[in-house]
């Protein structure tokens, strides 16, 4: 059995749909959040916002945590995983793909 924290990584172009499964996730793990989607900025601002609270969860020890953002190529998760590993999670990248 592991034990280990988990890190879920939601990738897809649909910000409906991954805010959809970042709700499922949250609502059956308790997960934290951390979605650029919240923050209502520029995208860049709302990127970095995200990193920050992704550190945030990691820095209070969270169990599951659920990074949603389009992360369209592995560029653009790469630094989630590496941080994750780093603290000894789990990680798990889940596309989303679909129709709204």
């Amino acid at each position: 059995m592991n034990n280990k924290p988990l890190i879920y990584i939601l990738r897809g172009r649909s910000d409906s749909l991954r805010e959809e499964v970042a709700f499922d996730l949250w609502e059956h793990t308790g997960a934290s959040v951390c979605s650029a989607s919240y923050f209502d900025s520029t995208p860049e601002k709302s990127t970095t916002a995200c990193w920050d609270s992704f550190c945030i969860s990691l820095d209070e020890g969270s169990e599951v945590i659920v990074v949603d953002n389009p992360n369209l190529t592995l560029k653009d998760y790469q630094h989630y995983v590496d941080l994750g590993v780093l603290n000894g999670y789990n990680i798990r990248v889940l596309s989303v793909e679909g129709v709204e």
